[in-house]
């Protein structure tokens, strides 16, 4: 054991709580084994600024044999303590620390606010960032995160609806890691929350989930109780899942819903996928509405296949001009592409 790490863990004994306080975070920086057995009896310290400097060290240092007591301070009387705890149990990863933290984030008794360093974690490390408002919420939401165990889901689930913005940002993050397909429905929903970057980071989960979120998108894009801008910001996500949502698209081209045939045709059009180009042309050929065929026209001239030539030429003689303009646009780009 170290000449210096030895004396501060003599010191964790001494008379000064202050003395026992730095000795604690000294330790944590240190990161030697050789403290964990005395930073986990410091746990039970009389001093809670003691008590608190050790459930941080024990993070960093970053032991499971640290886990249980530092589930056990989750409950201690200061909040400090106890979010410094749920901080810990995060950077240490293990899974035998998410029951504990379930039930703590339950336990209105135990939330409150006050305001901690905020650190930023980088592999090991962490950056110290700002100081910050949070809650012990937040904290438990952010080791869900670290930790990225899904029983933690239905719990990530019900803080989407926290009335503290950082903690449903959190969620949000937390649920994009874990990407569990029960996520898909509360993440859409998520999707109007327009406070901070929660529409955002959700976009991405959902890209994330793939196929199991495609059907919920469908939906929520055909729901017509919905407004528009959050009907339109489905299309994005279907258009970066990609290839999977390509069928579902297909069969909403013939929906009675003129925003839905709309915005289906374009989102084939971005993914590009030449699957689509049959299904594209039978939509144009029974389309009568022109904003419609635009979109189909568009999605045909994008994909550039020259299965679509004979539609686009009957297209470029449509009665409504913007449809004749698109279309020869198309033509002109399948022109170009084979040259």
């Amino acid at each position: 054991m170290d000449k210096s790490v030895k004396e501060l863990i003599e010191s964790l004994a001494h008379t000064d709580s202050l003395v026992r306080q730095e000795a604690a975070e000294a330790l944590g920086h240190a990161k030697d084994k050789s403290a964990i057995d005395p930073l986990i009896r410091a746990l039970d310290d009389e001093e809670s600024p003691v008590r608190a400097r050790a459930a941080q060290a024990l993070g960093r240092i970053g032991s499971a044999d640290a886990v249980q007591p530092l589930a056990k301070s989750l409950k201690d009387r200061d909040k400090i303590v106890r979010g410094n705890a749920a901080w810990s149990l995060g950077i240490i990863r293990d899974g035998e620390a998410i029951e504990p933290l379930i039930e703590a984030y339950y336990d209105e008794d135990l939330n409150e606010y006050w305001y901690i360093e905020r650190y930023d974690r980088h592999g090991p490390d962490t950056v110290f960032v700002e100081n910050v408002q949070i809650s012990f919420r937040w904290t438990i939401v952010a080791a869900f995160r670290d930790i990225g165990d899904k029983r933690a889901v239905e719990t990530l689930i019900h803080a989407l609806n926290d009335k503290a913005l950082f903690v449903r940002e959190e969620a949000v993050k937390a649920l994009e890691k874990i990407n569990d397909p029960r996520a898909a429905v509360p993440l859409i929903q998520a999707m109007s929350d327009n406070v901070g970057n929660i529409r955002k980071v959700a976009q991405k989960a959902l890209v994330r989930l793939g196929e199991t979120a495609v059907g919920p998108l469908i939906d929520n894009l055909k729901d017509g109780s919905k407004t528009v801008n959050i009907r339109s910001s489905m299309v994005p996500i279907l258009i970066e899942i990609g290839s999977e949502a390509v069928e579902p698209l297909i069969q909403i081209l013939r929906d009675e819903d003129i925003f839905v045939r709309t915005s289906a045709a374009s989102a084939l059009g971005s993914i590009g996928l030449e699957r689509a180009v049959d299904p594209l042309i039978q939509a144009l050929k029974g389309e009568n509405e022109a904003s419609v065929r635009v979109s189909i026209v568009g999605a045909l001239g994008s994909i550039g296949d020259e299965r679509a030539v004979d539609a686009l030429t009957q297209a470029s003689k449509d009665k409504k001009l913007l449809v004749r303009m698109t279309a020869k646009g198309a033509l002109k780009t399948l022109r170009k592409k084979r040259e």
